[in-house]
């Protein structure tokens, strides 16, 4: 008796607003599965319905979305219905419940999510997205998350194992509280990497957004406008630590867009000097024509942004909201020199205290955070300039993403030459490889279609 095996095959659409999957077998097309996210606005507040491939709203997902997580951001609340999107349309490729899923279904999901196409005897899975494992991680917490809001604990999703006990740091006594450390197997490790990359990627900064974003402190809000000074404009962490007040001024051509002034001053520290501007050595200097020419950079932020660091402002300076002694340290210990007026002028960044934030007290932070991220940092506590990762990411967003050549990435950067430029270009291995495979291909393409890579004369 002839056994006869039927091909199945899974092929993901993708175009600039929707992303599909063609489901066929032995040639026969079985189903679509194209899930949809929209967004509706009701009474100021905005809802997010994730709609099943036979056009019905699924409710589950729009309670937990919207009423569960209600106190995360939009944006922390896009990601999350993101992730659950994948789940469902896993769960409509396969065909399966999700509340029927084994540690089968949960290690194809993985695969899934990270994009890996799968070329076997009875099934072909062609897929065009892939993600980071930092992505995959941060939807596998968020659909952990969902299943127990359902109440389906029990499934393998949650197996963990744990890997330390840390000391907790909530309460008044937290020091004296412990806590085990669980590591979930439905997560990836990244494996050690001795060298560190020197920028972050497009998928670090958005997983650093959402992290900070999701707790909305006075803190966060700080840290998230340095960031977003580095990774969006390309600031070095001088030249945001040495931002005073007067600096921040509204744009005279673009409503509520900003231009930030860039300059060193009599009264900074040597943690707050701007690269490529001169130094003052006297208050007379200010008024110089070689100053204004030569010791002031201008930059370009738009609304967001602007919007944002004037909202930190009203809140590191709301007398309503901080305690004596901050306003002390403020008022006495953050005086900047005033360049512009003869009003008296503070430096923009504050530590908790009130004191102007330093180098040090910001990359302790940092540090921190990366680890708390997974995102990689040396051992060695000064070997790595972390802040300036953020500063390279933005030439390789610049290259990679918007496609710019190098002379428009070097105006961007404000540097004086383009061989300074060339230093910011690092692409991973992982590029390297890419770029290496894809010339390969284009090679044996070239070979199979008969025609010559190289014309000889």
């Amino acid at each position: 008796m002839e056994v006869i095996i039927l091909m199945k095959k899974i092929k993901e659409l993708k175009n600039t607003s929707t992303t599909a999957y063609l489901v066929t077998l032995d040639g026969d097309n079985i189903k679509t599965v194209n899930l949809q996210i929209i967004t509706k606005k009701r009474n100021s507040n905005k809802y997010l319905l994730l709609i099943s491939s036979n056009g019905k709203p699924i409710q589950e997902v729009f309670y937990f979305i919207n009423f569960i997580c209600q106190y995360d951001s939009f944006n922390a609340r896009l990601q999350s219905a993101q992730a659950l999107k994948l789940l469902y349309s896993f769960s409509e490729i396969v065909p399966k419940d999700i509340s029927q899923f084994t540690k089968k279904e949960f290690a194809d999901f993985s695969r899934f999510i990270l994009g890996q196409s799968i070329n076997g005897l009875q099934e072909t899975w062609q897929l065009k997205t892939s993600r980071s494992i930092n992505t995959h991680n941060v939807y596998m917490a968020t659909i952990r998350k969902y299943y127990a809001h359902l109440g389906l604990t029990d499934k393998s999703i949650f197996e963990s194992t744990v890997v330390g006990i840390d000391k907790s740091t909530f309460g008044l006594f937290g020091h004296t509280e412990k806590r085990k450390e669980n590591k979930y197997n439905s997560s990836i490790s990244r494996k050690r990497i001795d060298k560190v990359p020197k920028f972050i990627t497009l998928e670090e900064y958005k997983a650093i957004k959402l992290n900070l974003e999701s707790n909305p402190t006075l803190l966060n809000l700080r840290n998230e406008v340095i960031i977003d000074l580095m990774y969006l404009k390309g600031l070095r962490l001088g030249e945001v630590l040495g931002l005073t007040l007067e600096d921040i001024k509204e744009h005279a051509d673009y409503e509520n867009a900003g231009v930030i002034i860039i300059r060193n001053r009599l009264s900074d520290q040597p943690h707050q000097f701007a690269k490529n501007s001169i130094h003052p050595t006297s208050k007379n200097d200010y008024k110089t024509a070689i100053y204004r020419e030569r010791g002031v950079q201008k930059i370009v932020i738009p609304v967001g942004l602007k919007n944002k660091i004037d909202n930190y402002i009203f809140k590191s300076r709301d007398l309503f909201n901080i305690s004596d002694k901050v306003i002390s340290n403020m008022l006495q210990n953050s005086i900047a020199d005033s360049i512009d007026s003869n009003e008296k002028n503070y430096y923009l960044f504050l530590s908790k205290n009130g004191s102007p934030l330093t180098s040090s007290g910001w990359n302790d932070w940092l540090r921190k955070f990366f680890k708390k991220l997974s995102i990689h940092t040396d051992k060695i506590s000064k070997k790595t300039n972390l802040s300036h990762r953020f500063r390279h990411g933005y030439a390789m967003y610049l290259i990679n993403e918007l496609n710019l050549t190098l002379e428009e990435v070097s105006r961007y950067m404000r540097h004086k030459s383009i061989t300074s430029t060339y230093v910011y270009y690092n692409p991973t291995e992982d590029e390297i490889m890419d770029g290496t495979l894809m010339i390969e291909q284009k090679m044996n393409q070239a070979l199979t279609e008969g025609d010559g890579i190289i014309e000889e004369n």
